[in-house]
């Protein structure tokens, strides 16, 4: 599963998140972007294999970068990272339709569980278990 953290912020907050998906979650790629250029340059390229977006947002202009990116964001996960409890950034962020919105105060473990609930359901549904079926034959030519 590859891992898209967004956040233009100075601080240590990304690499925080960073680290603890790294140390969680074992099967995973994480990279880093921190501007929309950034954003625009990973999601520009063909087969990109971006599974997950986790955006941290601080600012209304935070949430400005993703919708202006919002036709790119269709077949990718969203999950936001509010600091702060604004409810104007709230009010925008829901209308981005994420997966989950989590708050930088909380614990991060929450993030990591729905990241690994996002990858055990993807996991499953890209194959039916053909191989316990014990009357399955293939169609022979």
């Amino acid at each position: 599963m590859n891992i898209l953290l967004f956040g233009p912020d100075k601080g240590k907050r990304k690499q925080k998140l960073e680290t603890l998906i790294l140390s969680r979650l074992h099967d995973v790629n994480v990279r880093l972007a921190d501007s929309r250029s950034h954003l625009l340059d990973i999601f520009s390229r063909p087969l990109n294999g971006i599974d997950v977006l986790v955006a941290l947002i601080a600012t209304p202009q935070d949430i400005n970068v993703l919708y202006t990116l919002n036709t790119i964001l269709n077949d990718i996960r969203l999950i936001l990272v509010l600091c702060g409890h604004s409810p104007k950034i709230l009010e925008s962020g829901l209308k981005l339709s994420p997966s989950f919105i989590s708050y930088h105060e909380n614990d991060l473990m929450d993030i990591i569980s729905m990241i690994k609930k996002m990858r055990e359901k993807r996991n499953g549904n890209l194959w039916p278990n053909i191989v316990s079926t014990p009357n399955f034959k293939p169609h022979q030519i």
